[in-house]
Order: C-alpha cells, then sequence, then structure tokens
C-alpha cells in the first residue's frame, strides 16, 4: 500500500481527514513546545493550507499583545468559532440553526462557555447530523496561544474581588469546553491546541483529556524560521502508522 499524504488537512491521508482510521483514533492533537518553538508559525501555515483547501473549520489566535479585548481573554471564544461556522457554505443548515438560537436567546453570549458550546454548536450539529452534506463539511478547529489567554475579570471592572478568578481557571474551562466538544458523537472535527506546556494545560491534557489528546513537542532543535507548517504536515502523518503500512 503507498504511504499516506502527507499533508496536513490537504488531502486523503493526513491525520486531520483520516485520523478516524488510525488503530486508537485521537480528535484532539496537542502542539506544545517553550517560547520561540514555532507553534504560531505552525498554526499559521496550516490554518492557510487548511483555509486554502477548505478544511479549516474555524480558528481562535489568543494574543496577550492584541489590542482587542476578545483575543486575550475567553470571553469571545464559542461565539467566534460558532460565526466562523456559519460561514461555511456546505453547513447551510447548521448555520440556520445557529442563527435560529440566537434569535431566540440574544442573552446566549453572556452564558458560561459551557452553555455557549451546547447551545450555539452541539445542539445545532446534532440537528444537522443526518444531512447529505455532511462529506462536505470543513475537517477541524484550530486554537493557538490558549497559554496567552489572561483571566476574564482582568478586562471586567465590575466583578468584585470574591468572584477573582486566575487565568490558569480560565485556560482550564476552556479545554474542558474543547474535551466536552471532541467526546460528543455528532462533533465533527479534529482540535489542534497550540500552547506553551503549562503547568495547568500540561495536567489537563495528561491527566484529564488523555484519552481523546495525541501530543506534538516542538523542541529547540526546530528552526522556528524553516518551514515549519511542512514540519506539522509530515508529523501528523508519521504519527499514523497503520497494518497497511507495516505489511512494506
Amino acid at each position: 500500500m503507498p504511504p499516506r499524504n502527507s499533508s496536513c488537512g490537504a488531502g486523503r491521508g493526513c491525520w486531520i481527514c483520516d485520523g478516524d482510521s488510525d488503530d486508537e483514533p485521537k480528535q484532539v492533537m496537542w502542539v506544545t513546545g517553550p517560547a520561540g518553538s514555532g507553534k504560531t508559525a505552525i498554526m499559521g501555515s496550516v490554518a492557510n493550507t487548511c483555509q486554502g483547501k477548505g478544511t479549516l473549520g474555524a480558528s481562535f489566535f489568543f494574543s496577550s499583545f492584541s489590542g482587542s479585548v476578545d483575543r486575550r481573554s475567553k470571553r469571545c471564544f464559542v461565539s467566534t468559532l460558532a460565526y466562523q461556522l456559519v460561514q461555511h457554505n456546505a453547513m447551510d443548515q447548521v448555520a440556520e440553526q445557529i442563527l435560529s438560537t440566537v434569535e431566540r436567546n440574544p442573552a446566549i453570549f453572556e452564558q458560561t462557555l459551557d452553555v455557549q458550546l451546547d447551545q450555539l454548536i452541539l445542539k445545532p450539529l446534532r440537528a444537522c447530523r443526518d444531512q447529505p452534506q455532511l462529506l462536505e463539511w470543513p475537517k477541524v478547529i484550530l486554537i493557538d496561544g490558549l497559554d496567552e489567554c489572561e483571566a476574564d475579570q482582568y478586562h471586567d471592572m465590575a466583578r468584585s474581588d470574591a468572584n477573582l478568578r486566575s487565568k490558569e481557571e480560565d485556560q482550564t474551562e476552556i479545554l474542558y469546553v474543547l474535551k466536552k466538544a471532541a467526546s460528543d458523537p455528532d462533533f465533527p472535527f479534529r482540535i489542534v491546541v497550540a500552547s506553551r506546556p503549562e503547568h495547568a494545560i500540561k495536567e489537563f491534557f495528561t491527566n484529564v483529556a488523555h484519552s481523546v489528546t495525541r501530543e506534538l513537542f516542538l523542541d529547540e532543535k526546530y528552526n522556528p524560521d524553516a518551514d515549519m507548517g511542512l514540519f506539522l504536515e509530515s508529523k501528523f502523518a508519521s504519527i499514523r502508522p497503520t497494518r497497511d503500512q507495516g505489511l512494506h
């Protein structure tokens, strides 16, 4: 049997498109490594490739240096993903469900991330799980810079000291939402999360989400100025040995 296509999101044979054929399928990939190891370069390259091939469902790039509060906190995380899903022509019925939810309950954006996930993403997907366009849907959701997500109260002066949360708590809340999505049988997307190996994030992937997660660690031997997208694409293929390949 010929080797799998090494492209990430570009065609058949990559983890994003064909991960269900793995011996132990995983819905989430955690791309991690120290500062300067090329995580954001990789995610940007993969996002561009997937966007060009129509396999990018949605993305969220956290940035502590952004002038926009929305990119530095969790508050618009789920709603941004839902908004991007609405833009896909192949998901028009899902879009109708999402827009109907917002029309019925405009206050949904003030709810917890868990409630937003249920109402804006999971329920619309369940309602459309039998539609014929399913094979034309995008394949992956990309999350970059999770460790740069700041605690939401830093941007909400109305909160009292009694309700203060740490950034680690908000980051973990996001991870629980992603794990819930990845564990839902009607959620069709693979999820790639890139972050530094901060303690709370590492603990989550190691102890809570281990059953649904693959880890890809980048260290100093990889040159972030090189074509990191090609590196990750080859890794997506190389971590997916199959029984058929073993026969050659």
